[in-house]
């Protein structure tokens, strides 16, 4: 019996709501992750999508191109306006069937049901009264349940064990920037690894003590610069940018982010997944053949300070190159 329920509200909108035996974590990949969405977003049975392009960030574009292998075929294109990981999605879309349909707002939201599930909501907004009900005309729900439902086998087969690593997975795809140089406020601490967790925290607010005690607020949230990864032992500085240069005080010295080129990533979730994700964005950048130098950056730019549910932390990663 399909799951998928769909209603009309006002003269312009689709309200259509999913429930899937998956968490929102699972579930809101499955929609910005083209190797996914390549898997369930097919419709009815025979169709394929050869061509699945997504940029999933502010602003990023996207194109999903399908065909029925006996000479059918559309596509979609549109912009991605807002990305909150795990919890929201909001997009403009439009079909090519050749001709350009006009533009679908659509507002996605990912909740979890209570049960271990997720519960998902998708508010259509069409420019007008006839372009909704030429849309509705074209009977999409039972396409969309027929792909709703291959979209529930993949999660049920993607999602890993409670506590496992690989539920720990880069947001989006990596680049290469080159970083604007700041003045920073840092301490340093060379300690053994299985205290980063004891120590981390009053080192974070010894910085946070002299800034005040200067007059000078930090610009934005805490970062890490590990000056080299050796087993057992964190070499690194802890600190924030500063809009100004700080006078040091005991522990804490005016320091600086330098321009340079990098490799960036996001990585959303809890602090427990960050070796999976630098595992991850490792084989990236090995995989792009990037030198990579021997320090890097955590910049923890949400997290406990900003919200309190772990899987809405917001960590980014930056690798210098040397090439």
């Amino acid at each position: 019996m399909p799951k998928l329920e769909l209603r009309t509200e006002g003269d312009r909108h689709v309200i259509i709501t999913r429930r899937f035996a998956a968490p929102p974590q699972a579930v809101y990949r499955a929609h910005t992750e083209p190797a996914l969405i390549q898997k369930w977003m097919l419709g009815p049975a025979g169709w394929t999508m050869p061509v699945c392009v997504i940029d999933a960030r502010p602003g990023g574009k996207f194109r999903y191109e399908w065909t029925n292998g006996n000479g059918a075929s559309f596509s979609i294109t549109g912009e991605c306006i807002e990305l909150t990981p795990y919890t929201r999605l909001v997009h403009v879309e439009r079909m090519h069937l050749p001709d350009p349909t006009p533009d679908n707002h659509v507002e996605t939201t990912f909740a979890p049901d209570g049960q271990g599930g997720t519960l998902m909501t998708i508010r259509m907004t069409l420019p007008d009264a006839k372009t909704r009900a030429a849309m509705l005309a074209t009977g999409m729900e039972h396409g969309m349940e027929d792909s709703y439902a291959r979209l529930e086998k993949i999660c049920a087969h993607e999602q890993p064990a409670p506590g496992d690593a690989a539920q720990f997975h880069l947001h989006g795809t990596p680049e290469i920037i080159t970083t604007q140089p700041q003045l920073t406020a840092t301490l340093r601490l060379n300690i053994p690894r299985h205290e980063m967790m004891t120590r981390f925290g009053p080192a974070v607010q010894e910085v946070l003590a002299a800034l005040r005690a200067q007059g000078i607020a930090p610009t934005g949230s805490a970062f890490a610069h590990h000056f080299k990864m050796t087993p057992g032992v964190f070499d690194f500085e802890v600190g924030f940018v500063t809009p100004t240069p700080i006078q040091p005080a005991g522990q804490v010295q005016p320091s600086h982010w330098p321009a340079q080129r990098c490799a960036h990533a996001t990585y959303v979730g809890p602090y427990e997944g960050l070796p999976a994700a630098w595992g991850e964005f490792d084989k990236w950048m090995t995989s792009k053949s990037l030198l990579q130098a021997d320090d890097l950056w955590e910049h923890y730019t949400t997290g406990p300070h900003s919200n309190p549910d772990p899987t809405t932390w917001r960590t980014d990663l930056y690798r210098p190159l040397r090439n």
